[in-house]
Formats: structure tokens, sequence, C-alpha cells
């Protein structure tokens, strides 16, 4: 088994610029926004140091964005779609984005 050490370094610098914001977030009460921000910065610059070597980075990258899409598609038909289905049927959609065309009857 070969082991990199630069991806190694590579997980293990996104590690610590994540304890880094995370720090920030919940002892010194920083901005959300601030801290996307710097979660930016901070992932370009690995990006540019470890050029070419973030096998296991991308690896943790690419688990942790399908487990958002598994709960924030699931959420979204449940309290989204559902929701204004139940208005519809209630006549009680107030959005202009939703048409009702009912069939002529004979």
């Amino acid at each position: 088994m070969n082991i990199n050490i630069f991806e190694l370094g590579a997980v293990l610098l996104a590690g610590v610029f994540f304890a880094i914001i995370y720090f920030l977030g919940k002892v010194k009460k920083y901005d959300f926004g601030l801290l996307t921000i710097l979660g930016l910065v901070f992932g370009v610059a690995v990006g540019l140091i470890f050029k070419g070597h973030y096998l296991y980075l991308e690896a943790i990258g690419t688990i942790y964005s399908h487990l958002i899409l598994a709960i924030v598609i699931p959420y979204y038909f449940k309290y989204y779609k559902f929701r204004n289905i139940d208005q519809i049927k209630e006549n009680k959609c107030q959005s202009d984005n939703i048409f009702i065309i009912k069939h002529p009857t004979s």
C-alpha cells in the first residue's frame, strides 16, 4: 500500500483549517458570511499548496456532498412540494408560479 505524504498533508491541513473555522464560529461567534469567505480562502490555499495531491480529500468531499444531497432533496419534497400540492387542492395557493388548468367539460 502506497501512502502519499502530500495527500495526507492536504487532509491534515484541511482538518486544521476546519478546526480554526469551528473555533471562530462557536467560541468567537463570528458571522456566518465571514466564516464562509474564510472557508473559501482556506480551500483555495489547500488547493494551491497541494496541487494534484488531493485524492483522500476528494473522497471526503464526495462523501460529504452525497450526504448533503441525501438530506436536502427529501426535505425539499417533504416540506415544499407536498405543502404546495395540499394548498392547490384547497385552492389556498397565493403563488403566481403555480397555474391550475381545469379541463373543460362538454
